[in-house]
């Protein structure tokens, strides 16, 4: 039904809704945008967000699908505003009905098996409501599924896009060129979306290999800096250990020295002395350090010399394609003046063309006059001929009524008296009988002296007709020929016009894309002016870091000298301490218990240490593996259908309803025609002696059949117009507002007038009509007027088929006998009443049907196919779960359960593709009491074991597949797919599934299948 169409296409095209929807499996960044503005056939696009999370009301859980606010996909508000403001949010009429939410409530979402105040994705945890209403997104009362809490989504939710908090973007709403002037389900817009989406592919693949890249490179150089700090940190580590070691051993040694040779201070003396040069050395280290840093300080001199040779460099190729740019305005300004010259040339070129026609018209106007003159003239000499010669045919046709009547007048003069009875015979009276022979003489003499004087004036006429037609002829073939050749000229000059603007329009349009891309190019000049400026910032902060560098290597040197000082303090200290010796054995003694203490912090760090090193390595190799295992990521380019619930049900049901129209219109005509064929024979029927009467006046076959073929023309072209008026405009909005009830787009229809359509059907009708009309007149009109006026005689009777077979014939009664002789004495009768009536009863027979498989399906779904009484769904713990299903074990009036897998998948072949619940079982045996796995057609019924799948039979048809062939599952967010085979098509009516074990399962997907739902049977 073509209105249902364009209802939902002007509704989407008010919500401005996207064509395309891209989604990658690692996410869209601002790079993605850019590169798909960039393709051929993208007039917008923009990134966006969304979401599923979770949310609760008086103890229920509902699945809430949240998307960012979007000018590709504009709510229709019903109650308050859109949200305006990161924590508030725009909710779904049937979700806020589900949840009980008002504008100005609030809101809480959350994750599951959640462990903080608000979901990871998002910055808000908590809402509040400013407004509810719908969105193009969902066309219908479905709102699909999800991957999260029972798998059904609830309603969607509105938010501002600073209320997500995420890396990347989740997906992209893309706009096409030209789209939004085409149907969204025309076949030149499924074009249009193939043809981009081929081109989007190319630039998919580009963009998942950039973002592969990204994402490796990334990681690697996460990975370098992590082994990079970790051996440095191991370095560190050892270093500190062995310093640690070394501190421990001089302790050690310095002790054992001490208590060795205590009485001798020169040796301890010449020890610290011995450090003392240490110290030394390691002052003399620094120094060659530094020099090394003065030296990279001196490098990075050279680089910013270096960077502002490159910024000079850039500077001039800029004002070189500033110049150029400059070059090619100048010519873009020459072809305007081109093109303003051509528009004035065009200009006067139509101005003479206007000159030419206004010449010409007159002339053609008056050969057209004189054409139709000389041609009337020769109609009405035809037409006079033509009534000559019928009123010569009637008198003809009198001539012979008379002189049959005089024959049979001279008969009566011939009767002889009866010879055996001479006396008793009737004489005729023949004076009297020849005074009539004579008046009757008299009048066919008067008649045939008519005759003759009819025939000479037709002769004349005729004569006169020929040589008419010999003059005017000739005449008429100029006339037209010239005229042809003058409209052929000022069609000429019409399309060379036509020509020359479409020329000038072309030229116009590529100079205004020369200007464009003259702007494009000055503000990528000024970008680039722009760029020098920050890389000049850059350097001239480089400068000052060199600077900074060279004032702290005057500050070391400094310390350096600092540090030489400190030495000659401690040889100073030294020899204090040679003074000391005798009073130092007490701190010997304190100095082995701190040793022994630092022994074991020493084998203790040592331990950890050793335990932090080993973690690192594991996580570098850990690292290492999941960088190797990294896949490229995929990009999936989604059409309305894929991503708008029930749009291509939509388009479904309205081709369902569009055949139907198909039919009904053939039953429709064809009752039109026989009712007109009817009534118009009937009608002329009853007029016989009206005809009769207005050809005996010399009317012609043609002005007496125009009076029916108008009365039936005007009464078709009446009932036309109020059937279009009814059948384009209540029609179709009864049918949308009905369907309305399932799709909301569809409360308020576009039902325009469709003047082809309506043309079409106009036309059919009323041909169908005249041609029955026509018909019903031909028979009468081929009769005489004295015939016309007479009574028509009835049907000779004949013998019937039945009159052949006595012992049936014999026995029916004569009202019985009489209608089977009319039965088959009016067989037009019989096949008009066989025909309409045949015609209503298979309409009635159409509409029941369909009520009765549409009320029946629900029957024969949960009657004989899925048996089970209850479907519970879970959302506790594992623990809860187990509780229950031991309870219902335990329940007698539960004669069987089973806990269920079920998923929404998409499945796909090269023929189709569709969406349908997966369902695994975890006991098969108990499932099977519940659900009936059979074939339709051939009965058959399977059990759900082996390595394979049961699909149900729309599915079936849908992808063109059939036992043994093979389907590809694959999950909603394209995280797993699978290649199964069909083990079999079973019965369903009411969604679709796919049928799979547990094991089958497993072996697949390489884990359990988790169980979420539980089907239940109850006892009767």
């Amino acid at each position: 039904m073509p209105d249902m169409l364009s209802t939902t296409d002007r509704y989407l095209d008010g919500t401005g809704l996207f064509d395309l929807q891209a989604v990658s499996t690692m996410g869209l960044q601002e790079e993605d945008l850019e590169a798909v503005l960039d393709t051929k056939g993208v007039e917008d696009a923009e990134l966006s967000y969304s979401a599923d999370v979770l949310c609760d009301s008086e103890g229920e859980q509902y699945v809430v699908h949240l998307m960012a606010k979007s000018d590709m996909a504009r709510c229709q508000v019903e109650e308050g505003r859109l949200p305006e403001k990161a924590n508030e949010i725009f909710l779904d009429t049937r979700l806020a009905q589900s949840v009980g939410c008002e504008v100005g409530d609030k809101i809480t979402f959350y994750e599951e098996d959640q462990e903080g105040d608000k979901p990871e994705d998002l910055a808000y945890g908590e809402f509040e409501v400013t407004g509810i209403g719908t969105s193009p997104m969902y066309l219908s009362i479905n709102r699909g599924s999800a991957s999260v809490g029972n798998g059904q989504v609830t309603g969607f939710a509105v938010v501002l896009p600073e209320a997500f908090d995420m890396d990347v973007y989740t997906l992209m709403n893309i706009r096409l060129k030209g789209a939004g002037e085409l149907e969204c389900y025309s076949d030149d817009y499924k074009d249009l979306v193939s043809n981009v989406q081929e081109n989007l592919e190319d630039t998919a693949g580009v963009q998942c290999e950039w973002r592969y890249d990204q994402i490796y490179d990334e990681a690697r150089e996460e990975l370098d800096d992590a082994r990079a700090d970790l051996e440095e940190g191991k370095a560190t580590a050892e270093k500190e250990l062995a310093d640690a070691r070394k501190e421990l051993d001089d302790g050690w040694a310095q002790v054992t020295d001490g208590e060795k040779q205590l009485a001798d201070g020169k040796q301890q003396i010449a020890d610290n002395e011995a450090k003392l040069d240490q110290s030394q050395k390691e002052i003399d280290d620094a120094k060659a350090q530094m020099e090394s840093a003065r030296a990279q300080a001196e490098d990075g001199a050279a680089q910013v010399s270096a960077g502002w040779a490159e910024i000079e460099a850039n500077e001039a190729q800029l004002n070189e394609s500033a110049q150029l740019l400059e070059e090619k305005k100048a010519e873009l300004e020459a072809g305007a003046a081109e093109l303003e010259a051509g528009k004035t040339e065009l200009a006067s070129q139509e101005e003479q063309f206007n000159q030419v026609q206004a010449e010409v018209e007159p002339q053609l106007e008056a050969g057209r006059t004189q054409l139709q003159q000389m041609e009337s003239a020769l109609e009405n000499l035809k037409t006079a001929v033509s009534d000559q010669e019928t009123a010569l045919a009637e008198m003809k046709g009198q001539t012979d009524i008379l002189q049959g009547q005089i024959d049979e007048l001279y008969g009566a003069l011939e009767v002889p008296a009866d010879p055996e009875n001479p006396d008793q015979g009737e004489v005729p009276d023949q004076e009297g009988i020849q005074a009539q022979i004579s008046e009757l003489e008299g009048q066919k003499a008067a008649l045939e002296e008519q005759i003759q004087a009819v025939a000479v004036s037709l002769e004349e006429t005729r004569t006169q007709l020929a040589q008419q037609e010999e003059t005017l002829t000739p005449l008429i073939q100029q006339t037209q020929q010239a005229v042809a050749e003058g409209e052929a000229q000022l069609a000429d000059g019409r399309t060379k016009l036509e020509a020359g603007k479409a020329q000038l329009a072309e030229n116009e349009a590529r100079i205004n894309a020369g200007r464009e891309e003259i702007a494009n190019g000055e503000a990528q000049i000024a970008a680039g002016r722009e760029q020098l400026e920050a890389a000049k910032s850059q350097l001239q902060a480089a400068q000052a870091e060199v600077d900074s560098g060279q004032a702290q290597m005057a500050a070391y040197e400094q310390q350096i000298a600092d540090g030489e000082a400190q030495i000659a303090s401690g040889r100073a200290q030294l020899q204090e301490a040679k003074d000391q010796l005798p009073g130092q054995e007490q701190e010997l003694a304190d100095a082995r218990k701190e040793l022994e203490e630092g022994e074991a912090d020493y084998l203790e760090g040592k331990k950890d240490a050793e335990a932090e090193i080993a973690d690192g390595e594991q996580q570098i190799v850990d690292a290492e593996s999941e960088l190797a295992d990294l896949k490229e990521p995929e990009w999936y380019l989604n059409t309305r259908d894929d991503v708008v619930e029930d749009y291509g049900e939509m388009e479904d049901n309205a081709e369902q309803i569009g055949a139907i129209g198909k039919v009904f219109p053939l039953m429709f005509f064809l009752v039109a025609a026989l009712v007109s064929l009817t009534t118009m024979t009937r009608m002329v029927e009853e007029q016989r002696g009206h005809i009769g009467t207005m050809k005996a006046l010399g009317y012609s076959k043609t002005d007496i059949a125009k009076k029916y073929l108008w009365y039936a023309g005007s009464a078709t072209l009446g009932g036309g117009a109020v059937g279009i008026i009814v059948g384009q405009k209540l029609f179709p909005y009864i049918i949308q507002v009905s369907y309305g009830i399932m799709y909301d787009c569809l409360l308020q229809p576009d039902i325009p007038y469709r003047p082809v359509s309506a043309i079409q059907a106009l036309l059919i009708s009323f041909a169908c009509i005249m041609a029955a009309t026509g018909l019903s007149c031909m028979k009468e009109l081929r009769e005489n007027p004295a015939e016309l006026m007479r009574p028509a005689a009835p049907k000779v009777g004949k013998r019937v088929l039945l009159e052949y077979i006595p012992f049936i014939w014999k026995r029916l009664n004569f009202t019985t006998k009489s209608t089977f002789r009319n039965i088959f004495r009016y067989k037009k009768r019989l096949f008009m009443t066989i025909f309409g009536i045949s015609a209503t009863m298979a309409l009635l027979i159409t509409g029941f049907g369909l009520r009765d498989s549409i009320i029946d399906l629900a029957d024969i779904q949960y009657d004989n196919i899925q048996l089970y009484d209850a479907m519970i769904t879970f959302s506790g713990t594992e623990e809860e779960k187990k509780d229950l299903g031991q309870w219902l074990e335990n329940e007698k009036d539960v004669a069987a359960s089973t806990m269920v897998h079920m998923e929404m998948v998409d499945v796909s072949t090269g023929e189709g593709d569709g969406e349908v619940y997966l369902c695994v079982p975890e006991n098969t045996e108990e499932f099977q009491t519940m659900t009936v796995f059979q074939n339709r057609v051939s009965h058959e019924t399977y059990t759900l074991d082996g390595e394979g799948v049961l699909l149900t039979e729309w599915m079936a048809d849908t992808l063109d597949v059939s036992e043994g062939d093979t389907i590809t599952v694959e999950a909603e967010d394209g995280s797993s797919s699978q290649e199964v085979p069909v083990m079999g098509v079973v019965e369903n009516y009411i969604m679709n599934y796919v049928y799979m074990s547990p094991e089958y399962y497993e072996e697949i997907y390489g884990e359990p299948a988790e169980y979420e739902v539980m089907y239940a049977e109850f006892t009767p």
